[in-house]
C-alpha cells in the first residue's frame, strides 16, 4: 500500500479519523471539492484509507460487486475515479443530452474504447470441446467481470451449457484488449433448452448468478443459481440449487415480457404464466403467488412490469379492469414448501388477491415505460401515448412518406409510502402520485414504440428509453431526461383533465446493439464504470464499449 498523506497537525482542525467518519455522509465529488479549498484539506482528502472507505460506501449504495475493485493495488487517483464512476457516467450522458425539435436530432453517445470480443472468449482447452455456439452475457455490477452462458449442441436432442466468469479489466482504466478467463461450470443433463437470461447479484466477496433456461419446445423451464467464490489463487463455481417449473400440457408462454428472474438475497422471483414463483434456493423451498390481473391465464401483456424489493412484489398492470399497481407482501416462510423431485406445476394455482391495489387512469392505446433498475421505493414509471392515428400507421407500411410528425405525450407516476402531506391516491401503506407530464416529437418518416429498455435493466440511471424505426433504416434507441417545469392543465393517461406539473425533455441517442434473429439488440450496462456489453452473440461475436476510458 502506498504511503498515506497525513496533514500537518497545526493545519488540521480535526483528527484524520473524524474526517473519515464525516466523509461517510458526503458524496465523493463533494469530498474532492473540499480538497481544493486549501493545502491542509487537500492532504486530508489525499489519504488512501478515506477513499477505500468511500468506495466501499459507493459499492453498497449502488449494489456493486466489491471484488471489482482491488483496493490494495489501486492508487489514490484510481480509487477517486472509481468512487466517482456513477457520477461521471451520469454527467457524461447529461452533457450529451439536449432539448431537440425532433428526436432524431439527438446527439449520439460515442464510446472512448471499443473492444471486439470476437474469438476473445476462448475457454481453456479441454473444458469446452466441441461446443459452439450461442452466447448470453451479463455485466456484473461494477463493470470488471462478465458472466457468459454458452449453449453448445452435443446431439440432436441434448444441449450442454457452460457458465463462465471473465475479467474485462479493472474499472477506472482502459479495459483489457482480451478478457481473462477466471472460472466456469458445465452441465449437460438438460434436453432442448436454451439460455434465456442471466442475472448477477453481488454478495459480499462472492457473486451469485441465476441462469434461466427455457425449453425450446415451450414446455417448462429450469432455474439454476450458482455462487462464485473469487480468489487470487483459484475462483470456483458452487451450485446453490436447481428448480424445474412446468407450465402445463399446452406448452409455455410465447409472449414473455419480464422473463428475466429477479435475485434478492436468498430469494429468486420468476414469472411463469399467470404465477410468480418465489424460490429460496438456500433452504430449497418455494411458494407460488398466482396473479389475477384480468388477462388470459397463459399469457400476459408486454406492458406488465414487476418490481421485487425482497419484502414486497409490485406489478404494474394495464389489463382491462385491472389497471393499476398490484402489491403483494412477500409470503412468510411458513407458506414455503420443500422442493420435491417433480417439477413445480403453476397452471392450477389458486389466484391470490393483492394486499394493496393502487389504480391510475389509463387508456388502452397508451404504452408504459419503466426506467432504470429500481430495487425499492419510491418506484417510478411513465405512461406514454402517441398521436399517430391508425390510418397513418397502416399507410406507413405502404409508403415511406408521412405528412405529420408523431408526438409522444407522457405522464410520470410515483409509487411510495403513503403520506398525509401528499396528494396521493391510496388508503393503505402505499400510495400512487401523478408526477410531471412531457412530450416529444419524432421525425415525419418514422414511427416509434415505447418499451422497457432491457439494455438498462441493471442500471441505476433514472432515465426512460424510446425506440424509433425509420423505413429502410436501423432502429434507434433514445434515452430521455425530464426537467420539472410549470403546472399546466392537460389530459393525463387518457382520462380526465387535471393540473399536472409539466416537464422539459432532452434526449441522447444510445449505441446500437446488433440484433440476432429472434432476439433483438440488447445491452447490459454498468453505469459505475461506463461500460456497455452486447448481450447476445453467435460464435463469440460481441462488443464491449467503455465510455469513461
Amino acid at each position: 500500500m502506498e504511503t498515506e498523506h497525513r496533514p500537518h497537525e497545526d493545519a488540521n482542525i480535526l483528527p484524520l479519523e473524524l474526517w473519515s467518519e464525516t466523509f461517510v455522509y458526503a458524496e465523493p465529488g463533494d469530498v474532492l471539492s473540499l480538497g481544493k479549498t486549501c493545502h491542509a484539506l487537500h492532504a486530508v482528502v489525499s489519504n488512501k484509507s478515506i477513499w477505500i472507505k468511500l468506495l466501499h460506501i459507493v459499492c453498497q449504495k449502488h449494489d456493486l460487486s466489491e471484488p471489482s475493485y482491488p483496493v490494495l493495488e489501486m492508487s489514490v487517483p484510481q480509487l477517486q475515479r472509481a468512487a466517482m464512476g456513477p457520477h461521471l457516467f451520469k454527467r457524461l450522458i447529461l452533457n450529451r443530452s439536449k432539448a431537440v425539435r425532433q428526436i432524431e436530432e439527438a446527439q449520439e453517445l460515442i464510446p472512448k474504447t471499443i473492444v471486439p470480443l470476437d474469438n476473445a472468449l476462448t475457454v481453456p482447452e479441454g473444458q469446452n470441446r466441441g461446443m459452439r455456439e450461442e452466447h448470453y452475457r451479463q455485466l456484473v455490477p461494477g463493470g470488471r467481470f462478465m458472466i457468459q452462458a454458452t449453449k453448445g449442441l452435443w446431439s440432436s436432442d441434448r444441449s450442454s451449457f457452460v457458465v463462465g466468469l471473465w475479467d474485462l479489466g479493472m474499472p477506472g482504466v482502459k479495459p483489457l484488449a482480451s478478457p481473462v478467463f477466471v472460472a466456469n461450470t458445465q452441465f449437460q443433463e438438460l434436453t432442448k433448452f436454451t439460455v434465456s437470461s442471466l442475472v448477477a447479484d453481488p454478495a459480499g466477496q462472492s457473486l451469485r448468478v441465476a441462469v434461466l433456461l427455457i425449453n425450446s419446445g415451450g414446455a417448462g423451464r429450469v432455474l439454476k443459481v450458482f455462487q462464485i467464490t473469487l480468489s487470487t489463487f483459484q475462483s470456483q463455481f458452487t451450485e446453490l440449487g436447481t428448480i424445474q417449473i412446468s407450465d402445463g400440457e399446452n406448452g409455455g408462454v410465447n409472449v414473455v415480457a419480464d422473463k428475466d428472474p429477479i435475485l434478492r438475497g436468498d430469494l429468486l422471483l420468476v414469472r411463469v404464466c399467470q404465477a410468480f414463483v418465489f424460490w429460496n434456493f438456500v433452504s430449497a423451498r418455494y411458494t407460488v403467488v398466482s396473479a389475477d390481473l384480468g388477462q388470459d391465464n397463459r399469457y400476459y401483456y408486454p406492458s406488465e412490469k414487476s418490481l421485487f424489493t425482497g419484502d414486497m412484489l409490485l406489478v404494474v398492470s394495464t389489463a382491462e379492469d385491472r389497471v393499476g399497481v398490484h402489491v403483494w407482501n412477500t409470503p412468510g416462510r411458513e407458506s414455503f414448501k420443500r422442493l420435491g423431485k417433480s417439477p413445480i406445476e403453476v397452471t392450477e394455482a389458486t389466484c391470490t388477491p393483492s394486499d394493496t391495489f393502487l389504480p391510475f387512469p389509463y387508456n388502452s392505446h397508451t404504452q408504459m415505460q419503466i426506467h432504470g433498475e429500481q430495487t425499492g421505493l419510491p418506484f417510478h414509471f411513465d405512461i406514454l401515448s402517441s398521436s399517430r392515428p391508425k390510418a397513418t400507421a397502416r399507410a406507413l407500411r405502404i409508403t415511406p412518406n408521412m405528412k405529420n410528425a408523431v408526438t409522444t405525450t407522457g405522464t410520470r407516476y410515483i409509487v411510495d409510502y403513503n403520506s398525509s402531506t401528499d396528494s396521493q391516491q391510496g388508503d393503505g401503506p402505499l400510495a400512487i402520485k401523478r408526477g410531471v407530464s412531457f412530450s416529444i416529437v419524432s421525425y415525419a418518416r418514422c414511427y416509434h414504440n415505447s418499451f422497457f429498455a432491457p439494455s438498462l435493466s441493471n442500471s441505476s440511471l433514472a432515465l426512460g428509453v424510446m425506440s424509433t424505426s425509420i423505413p429502410d433504416a436501423q432502429t434507434g434507441h433514445y434515452a430521455y431526461f425530464l426537467t420539472p417545469g410549470q403546472d399546466v392543465a392537460r389530459t393525463a393517461g387518457g382520462e380526465g383533465s387535471s393540473t399536472v406539473p409539466s416537464s422539459a425533455i432532452s434526449v441522447t441517442r444510445l449505441p446500437e446493439a446488433q440484433p440476432n434473429p429472434g432476439e433483438g439488440g440488447k445491452w447490459s450496462v454498468c453505469p459505475s464504470s461506463g461500460r456497455f456489453l452486447e448481450v447476445f452473440g453467435r460464435n463469440d461475436a460481441a462488443v464491449l464499449h467503455d465510455y469513461l476510458w
